[in-house]
């Protein structure tokens, strides 16, 4: 099988291992990282799986500054940062960019928030050049602290994620796992949910008919709402949309309500209701 192509990208001491370790959690691949040694250039090729499809996936490493024999300052962080993004833009990864089903942008949550200001500025123009020309790749950033002392972090986790949601981008807090007030995933389990729920361009189907049963199972309990409707009347006149225009709209919601807040979720899920509760 042809395999999908992701990109795990930060700063030394960002997470980027524990990341890949948690992608691989269901992989039958074995692979050994030193965590001393600079991360630039490194690929692990591994498979993953979940209940629906399966899929070979190359996931690309890559680091910012690229050696480690020092601390690096953040104007330093930042100025390899945009070397790295010159270096993307050129001829010779064209093929890399068209490749790329979606990248992990790796931070330490002790940084400043200028420092992320400016790196999600930057991760701004590369969401633009990445994926096939029919669809952009998926772009998230993960918060990991290297001290593992997060009851001081909350508040800096709050502003973090208000900043990332501003620049239109997810983020997702290491620390966490399980779900949210609003019966959403977060943390790795969201993180899982990426690629469980992205549109992958090879991929092997569990079962070649879920697709197909899925449509044929919403269409039978569409049809029985609208011949139990007493007040129905067929011979009036209602507009009409095609049970797969319905889907996409509501997987189309769910993508873009992680990138709101409470207030504009609320907002957004009424708009989505009234533009589809005629349909149904």
């Amino acid at each position: 099988m042809i395999p999908n192509h992701i990109l795990i990208l930060g700063s030394p001491h960002t997470g980027k291992l524990r990341t890949v370790k948690i992608i691989t959690t269901r992989s039958k691949s074995d692979y050994s990282l030193d965590p001393k040694d600079s991360h630039s250039g490194l690929i692990v090729k591994t498979d993953y799986s979940c209940k629906y499809f399966n899929l070979d996936l190359n996931v690309l490493i890559d680091e910012f500054p690229d050696t480690r024999e020092k601390e690096w300052s953040e104007e330093e962080k930042l100025l390899a940062l945009e070397k790295w993004y010159k270096e993307f833009l050129s001829e010779e990864c064209d093929e890399l960019r068209q490749v790329l089903n979606g990248v992990f942008l790796c931070i330490n949550t002790t940084t400043s928030l200028e420092y992320i200001k400016n790196c999600l500025e930057v991760l701004g123009n590369i969401r633009e050049n990445i994926g096939s020309d029919d669809s952009h790749g998926f772009i998230a950033i993960i918060g990991t602290n290297e001290n593992n002392d997060e009851k001081d972090l909350v508040q800096k986790h709050e502003e973090i994620e208000d900043l990332v949601l501003v620049h239109g981008f997810e983020y997702l807090n290491l620390s966490d796992l399980g779900y949210n007030e609003y019966k959403e995933k977060i943390g790795k389990d969201r993180l899982l949910e990426i690629l469980d729920t992205h549109d992958w361009d090879n991929i092997e189907r569990e079962d070649p008919k879920y697709e197909q049963n899925k449509l044929e199972k919403l269409n039978e309990m569409t049809k029985g709402l609208l011949d139990d409707n007493e007040d129905h009347d067929p011979s009036a006149s209602s507009p009409t949309m095609d049970l797969h225009e319905i889907l996409l709209k509501l997987q189309i919601a769910k993508e873009n309500i992680h990138n709101l807040d409470s207030i504009q979720k609320e907002e957004y899920i009424n708009k989505v209701i009234a533009d589809v509760i005629d349909y149904i």
